[in-house]
């Protein structure tokens, strides 16, 4: 009776590995997850639930079999049906963990999750990108995820397709080099291609290619209106200052609905020795401030000195200066913050100055550096 006592308990618990061994060979519970770089994995992660919950289950038994084995003398039969069922739990374990997979394996789970976070190969295929709109929200979705490889094919078949915004975001890229190597010519030819869509921003970066020539030979009169107003305003490589000049082109860009050019041609209007020219100038700060509403930075000075034709409105100065500077402005930051320091129309808070005029310091504004001394 003794020696039947002491040989049957291993035979139950290797019964149990054994049932929890084969278990995973008819069923799973797979999850995966990868994330890719310039179509490449550099994170890979396996998990399949079932195999993992019974190879734990069938090495416990394995081990305790091969224990209770050992220590009662069993036969080898019993030994080794103990180490088969400890091996198999072992094996998946692994499998469990994912030691065994590969993100471009056999599983067609993992295959998915690399295809759907990879960019696709070719942009010109018909698929999600097979439309001008569809470029440029994947190219935008790329470039937000810092992957200007694959945002590039993506805004350059935006541009083929006849959107200019496309034209502009590949263009920069290629100005930028961000992609690979700097190249001032495809990002030029880019540009021309946008402004023939009527792209302002590709309008205004082609400008800036003529002014300086950089991947085009430099002719100011090509300049683009804005900017070449702008040169006539301030005096720009071979353009000589001329204030005059700039009224037309700023103006031909400001009826177009561009804030940039807006905001110049208010300056011009300000700067303008003809007092009868001021009162110009507040309308079309208005309209920049309209258009952008990011920076209105320039209407505000214009309403906190009561210029441009504005009536003095130091309350809404302050207003847009908040604004502006909680967008990043350091002008706006800086300009509020002299603002706090004097007490102008608000409690005069030296705490709240100094915050501000580091906040225009490290936006790179060297007066809001110097106003913290």
């Amino acid at each position: 009776m003794d020696d039947i006592s002491v040989r049957v308990p291993d035979r139950p618990v290797v019964i149990l590995g054994a049932i929890a061994a084969i278990v995973p060979f008819f069923g799973s519970s797979v999850t995966s997850s990868s994330v890719t770089a310039n179509g490449r994995v550099t994170e890979f992660s396996y998990r399949d639930n079932v195999a993992l919950a019974c190879g734990v289950i069938a090495a416990v038994c394995g081990l305790i079999a091969l224990l209770l084995a050992l220590k009662h003398k069993g036969g080898a039969a019993r030994i080794g049906a103990a180490v088969v069922v400890l091996a198999l739990g072992g094996i998946h374990i692994a499998r469990g963990l994912g030691v065994f997979a590969a993100p471009a394996g056999s599983s067609s789970h993992v295959s998915l999750d690399v295809e759907a976070t990879a960019p696709p190969t070719t942009i010109d295929a018909p698929g999600p990108c097979a439309t001008a709109p569809a470029c440029t929200d994947a190219g935008k979705a790329f470039k937000k995820a810092g992957d200007f490889v694959s945002a590039l094919p993506a805004f350059e078949r935006a541009c083929k397709l006849g959107r200019g915004d496309g034209c502009f975001f590949a263009g920069v890229i290629y100005t930028d080099g961000k992609a690979g190597k700097a190249d001032a010519v495809k990002a030029v030819g880019l540009f021309d291609k946008g402004c023939a869509v009527d792209d302002p921003d590709s309008c205004d970066n082609l400008g800036i290619a003529y002014l300086k020539g950089e991947g085009i030979a430099k002719d100011p009169v090509k300049g683009g209106c804005t900017d070449l107003g702008i040169s006539y305003q301030n005096g720009y490589g071979d353009v000589p200052p001329d204030p005059a000049k700039a009224i037309a082109p700023l103006t031909k860009t400001c009826d177009q609905d561009w804030a940039d050019a807006c905001d110049e041609l208010g300056f011009v209007y300000l700067k303008s020795k003809n007092n009868a020219d001021h009162v110009k100038a507040g309308p079309l700060l208005e309209k920049a401030c309209k258009l952008e509403s990011d920076d209105c930075t320039d209407l505000a000075v214009s309403l906190a000195n009561g210029d441009g034709g504005l009536k003095r409105d130091l309350k809404r100065a302050i207003e847009l200066y908040a604004a502006s500077c909680d967008k990043g402005k350091a002008s706006a930051c800086n300009n509020l913050g002299v603002i706090y320091r004097n007490g102008n129309g608000v409690m005069k808070d030296e705490a709240k100055a100094k915050e501000l005029f580091h906040k225009a310091c490290d936006g790179g504004l060297e007066i809001g550096c110097n106003n913290l001394k």
